[in-house]
């Protein structure tokens, strides 16, 4: 009974930084698929209703410079609304996604979209968790053997 309670242990721990590996890498998706809805809008955030889905899709993506984790759709800051009025007039002259955010990356810097890139320094916070997941799933299994092997030859 006890040793089966030293093999447990790691293995209850293996399980949490799993989850909580998880639970890391889907924030940054979780906060981009917020919705707006139109019943909670205030007075100052009517212009929103003017979006259409496609711009309220790119203005998702796009981080408000003054605020803390807020895109420019969820911030009701001066500058957010100057940016989605960009985001409108950009969208209505005929710029693609891609060209939009460019644009706003180019003036602001990679730490204006809500989702770093997939190149460069950026590709670091993708890989990163994955290979320290590794690594912690990979140390726990060699842990893991080599106590059930003690536990074997403590057996015989």
């Amino acid at each position: 009974m006890r040793n089966i309670k030293k093999i447990t242990l790691p293995i209850i721990f293996l399980i949490i930084i799993i989850i909580m590996t998880s639970a890391f890498m889907q924030t940054g998706l979780s906060s981009q698929v917020r919705t707006v809805n139109a019943m909670s809008l205030s007075e100052n955030n009517l212009s929103l209703l003017a979006l259409s889905s496609e711009e309220m899709t790119i203005a998702n993506k796009i981080q408000c410079p003054i605020c803390d984790g807020q895109s420019i759709v969820e911030s009701n800051s001066a500058i957010s609304l100057q940016m989605r009025a960009k985001v409108q007039e950009l969208s209505k002259k005929g710029l693609s996604e891609k060209e939009i955010l460019l644009f706003f990356e180019e003036r602001y810097g990679p730490i204006i979209l809500r989702q770093p890139a997939y190149s460069g320094i950026s590709l670091g916070v993708w890989i990163v968790p994955i290979v320290i997941s590794i690594f912690i799933l990979s140390t726990t299994m060699l842990f893991l053997i080599k106590k059930n092997n003690k536990f074997k030859r403590s057996i015989n």
